[in-house]
């Protein structure tokens, strides 16, 4: 099974600042790839979907969020520094001294980095410490906060990691915001795939908002579709890191994944244990389109799917995935062959997502 991928198209993905709630510039990409598809509906906060297949079948939603984390502009200092707050779980040792983007109201992108203490001048009781995401500071090159105001940088602005790509070896890619551009590209290709085809179902492919910042964006979208299942593509974490040797057998170039169990543990006390039909017809779609299927199961994480379970009543949902070390970081990596076997995977689940794939529960 071999999938030629357009590489081109994930580069252009993980380039496009969309911020959680300031996806504007992802919406316009998509519309545009997804206007030769059908009608493409937004909503009003942004999720952005189109159908194909016949209307009166069973109704597949296959969605996946194009927001990613990153920061927001909390107060513009007389000094000419930025002070920031997250947007989403951004890990803390990763911020300081990094190269950002403070993305304006009026399109501009504004080149900045975060400040760090000059080493030769740092405390030893400080030297070892990740400072809190309060004490940080965002230097744009302003001298005062009148120089911030004439770039038009305003409070409540989203700034993102500055972009960088590279492939490393055969296989493996690295960029940011691959969770979750990787599961966005993932569907694109999937609807390239299945150009022409005639589909056993009507196949809402949805890109979703908000992910990162309350994980509830795909809710309007599920409401309006109300689908006969549902099927989140994300991203997994594999422990196939020195520092995660034994938390799952989850490994980069194994196949993608089916998340058997998630739970975030905190918080929301949210998460997803799949459909067993979905469970099932997911590992038969593997096995007519020659993919190895990692299986994983995890706490502390949670996708778009973890409350469609909630709405009408009760929405069989899944998670597949495609294994991302270091995730929540300005720098993440995935294996390029996992993302050929997830596109050839979900095609399957697609095409072959007839009356015959068996919902039902209590009936096993």
């Amino acid at each position: 099974m071999t999938e030629t991928l357009d590489r081109q198209l994930l580069d252009a993905l993980v380039a496009i600042p969309a911020v959680s709630g300031h996806e504007d510039r992802m919406i316009a990409f998509l519309r545009e790839k997804l206007d030769r598809y059908g009608d493409v509906h937004v909503d009003g906060i942004g999720n952005t979907s189109v159908a194909l297949g016949p209307s009166d079948q069973r109704r597949l939603m296959v969605f996946a969020h194009m927001d990613q984390l990153g920061l927001c502009v909390r107060r513009l200092g007389d000094d000419g520094f930025l002070r920031v707050d997250r947007i989403g779980g951004v890990n803390r040792k990763a911020l300081v001294a990094r190269p950002v983007l403070v993305h304006t109201n009026d399109g501009r992108s504004h080149p900045a980095s975060i400040g760090v203490m000059a080493h030769h001048l740092t405390p030893d009781a400080q030297r070892f410490v990740v400072p809190d995401v309060a004490e940080l500071y965002v230097d744009v090159g302003a001298s005062s906060r009148a120089d911030l105001e004439a770039m038009g940088i305003a409070v409540g602005d989203p700034i993102t990691f500055a972009p960088a790509t590279s492939a490393l070896g055969d296989h493996r890619y690295r960029a940011g915001a691959l969770d979750n551009r990787v599961g966005v590209f993932i569907l694109l290709e999937t609807l390239r795939s299945l150009g022409g085809h005639r589909l056993p179902c009507q196949l809402h492919a949805v890109f979703t908002v908000q992910e990162e910042f309350n994980v509830r964006g795909s809710e309007p979208a599920a409401r309006r579709i109300d689908p006969s299942a549902a099927v989140c593509l994300d991203i997994a974490v594999p422990g196939d890191t020195p520092d995660l040797v034994g938390q799952n057998d989850v490994r980069l170039g194994s196949g993608p994944t089916v998340r058997r169990m998630s739970f975030h543990g905190r918080g929301t006390l949210g998460g997803l244990i799949p459909n067993p039909g979905l469970v099932r017809h997911a590992e038969a779609s593997a096995r007519a389109a020659g993919v190895p299927l990692q299986l994983e199961a995890s706490i502390g994480g949670l996708t778009d799917a973890s409350f469609l379970q909630l709405l009408h009543e009760g929405i069989p949902a899944i998670d597949v995935g495609v294994p991302a070390r270091y995730t929540h970081t300005p720098i993440e990596m995935v294996d390029l062959r996992d993302v050929a076997q997830a596109v050839a995977l979900v095609r399957t689940m697609v095409s072959s997502f007839d009356d015959g794939v068996d919902l039902r529960r209590g009936t096993a």
